[in-house]
């Protein structure tokens, strides 16, 4: 995104002073993914950072590497947002307790998380 301003100001003797304009461009934000959730419950939060809207594919898999659930979230928005994913496994149980791997696929990247259930 570009951003264009002018400065304007009166200087100590009363002069009528003006800069600019001047330009300037907002760095993207990055891809990033922070993983929150109550480890007693099937519920996870998702912290997400996108540089520009796009789809989201979310894939869950136990320690042994066997995929319990995945899901698609479409036309995400950028910037930053959370999402909740209530995770259920393949029967739509709740899920055992036990450690999981979240991988997260997108037009910026994979990113893999740890995510740690109990009960």
């Amino acid at each position: 995104m570009r951003y264009e301003y002018t400065l304007t100001g009166t200087g100590v003797s009363g002069v009528s002073l003006r800069f600019g304009p001047v330009s300037a461009v907002a760095p993207p934000v990055p891809f990033s993914v922070r993983l929150r959730g109550n480890p007693g419950g099937s519920t996870m939060r998702l912290e997400l950072s996108l540089p520009h809207a796009g789809d989201l594919h979310l894939a869950l898999f136990d320690a042994a590497g066997r995929e319990i659930a995945r899901t698609v979230w479409t036309a995400v928005a950028a910037g930053r947002g959370n999402r909740d994913w209530d995770v259920r496994g393949g029967n739509g149980g709740a899920l055992g307790p036990g450690i999981y791997f979240l991988r997260i696929t997108g037009p910026w990247g994979k990113r893999m998380l740890r995510w740690v259930a109990v009960r």
